[in-house]
């Protein structure tokens, strides 16, 4: 799979956990089986979007600077 599908991907998964109050692992799991994809993209997917929540105060305060 294209790495720019991967990250719409990870764009849509974000939306909808911002969105709802949905746990992110069931939202992940839910687009990744849809998708069917790769085990390689739906790591990819994986770490991107836990890595955004993880630094999602550390990227706001640098966007809002």
């Amino acid at each position: 799979m294209p790495k720019q599908l991967s990250r719409k991907i990870c764009i849509k998964i974000l939306c909808e956990w911002e969105e709802s109050s949905k746990f992110i692992d069931s939202i992940i799991e839910s687009e990744c089986d849809n998708s069917e994809l790769d085990p390689r993209d739906r790591a990819f997917i994986q770490n991107i979007t836990l890595g955004v929540i993880r630094n999602l105060n550390v990227l706001e305060n640098w966007l809002y600077q």
